[in-house]
């Protein structure tokens, strides 16, 4: 099997992003395999205000600026802080002015999909600003995701490989966003080499007896029967109030972690035990789940990182610290475990 069902925004309505729900990283976690890096899992990706284009290339030509016209010093490839706190106080504009004359009609061009959103909006980015909003992007634009264990995407797990968004990318980004290009490679390259791997075991397996087992569990199979019907839609609604919130999930504290985290077990509980259904509704359910363990693993990587670094902001810890220069893993379901990744030693691929 390949894993290749991309990161997780929470369903916060970012381009292409509500399919993105982490089914992958739970199917992952049922049957062994660990995260790495869910700590950086808290990219909020900017928007024209009213709308899901989050091509954020464009920004690092911006002047950002408050209601009242006074400068935001934050900016796109660098701390993002200044924009997001900005942004708890009030409205955020936007605007093109450091853009090149002579490159305007080629960025036109070479990013047609974000124009035609401003030109729906009756807005020239390059002659006055434009109000913005921000959307959780998660572990699309942010890097965590399952481990792989080696150059093949091997998770570790008995014929499991994984590609793409559903990898953490510290190998090729850090704690930094992948952002398109590296992402974009990561993904073909990724889903190339993981290919040819699964395809290579599945020969040397070939007509050995196994017994299958199905692994599904939250919001597939609940422990105590299926619950009301449509109950997902009030998981859905509280995993996002945890996440969405860009005072817990940006400007993270030892205290809002902590409340977060005693919220999403009693969430996860409720998951184990009725979120079920059939077709649509078992649909929607195991994504609630899967939101919910995403949450569980990111809140509790980020509060065993007691620094700041890349895009993991501790308001109680704003240094970084360089003690702290390793990965931690993650995982576990009714009981999430985190640990520093010490390079434990690579496991056989087969089976003998």
């Amino acid at each position: 099997v390949v894993l290749a069902t991309g990161g997780c925004t929470w369903k916060s309505k970012s381009l292409g992003g509500d399919v993105n729900t982490g089914d992958g990283q739970l199917f992952g976690a049922e049957v062994g395999a660990k995260l790495s890096g869910m700590e950086f899992s808290s990219f909020f990706g900017i928007v024209p205000k009213a709308t899901s284009m989050d091509k954020n290339g464009y920004f690092g030509f911006a002047t950002f600026t408050r209601e009242d016209g006074s400068e935001i010093e934050g900016q796109l490839f660098g701390s993002r802080a200044p924009l997001l706190k900005a942004a708890l106080a009030g409205d955020v504009f936007a605007q093109f002015d450091r853009a090149p004359g002579h490159l305007r009609a080629t960025m036109r061009a070479a990013m047609p999909n974000f124009f035609m959103v401003m030109d729906k909006l009756g807005t020239d980015p390059f002659a006055r600003r434009f109000p913005i909003d921000f959307v959780l992007e998660g572990t699309v634009r942010g890097t965590g995701g399952l481990k792989v264990v080696d150059s093949e995407c091997w998770t570790g797990v008995h014929g499991l490989f994984a590609a793409g968004d559903t990898v953490s990318r510290e190998l090729i980004v850090g704690g930094a966003t992948g952002a398109g290009a590296p992402n974009a490679a990561w993904a073909v390259s990724s889903g190339t080499w993981a290919g040819r791997a699964a395809a290579r075991h599945a020969r040397v397996v070939h007509g050995r007896r196994s017994s299958l087992v199905g692994t599904g569990g939250a919001g597939i199979r609940p422990a105590k029967g299926d619950g009301a019907e449509g109950a997902w839609r009030e998981v859905l609604r509280a995993v996002q109030a945890e996440t969405h919130s860009i005072a817990v999930n940006v400007f993270r504290t030892d205290e809002r972690l902590r409340g977060s985290l005693v919220r999403l077990e009693r969430l996860w509980r409720e998951a184990r035990a009725f979120l079920g259904g059939e077709l649509d509704e078992q649909l929607r359910s195991r994504e609630c789940a899967a939101m919910i363990a995403m949450a569980r693993w990111a809140y509790a990587s980020a509060l065993v990182r007691t620094e700041t670094r890349a895009m993991h902001t501790r308001e109680d810890h704003p240094a970084t610290d360089e003690a702290q220069r390793h990965r931690i893993l993650s995982g576990g379901l009714d009981v999430v475990w985190t640990r520093v990744d010490t390079g434990e030693a690579v496991p056989e691929r087969l089976a003998s």
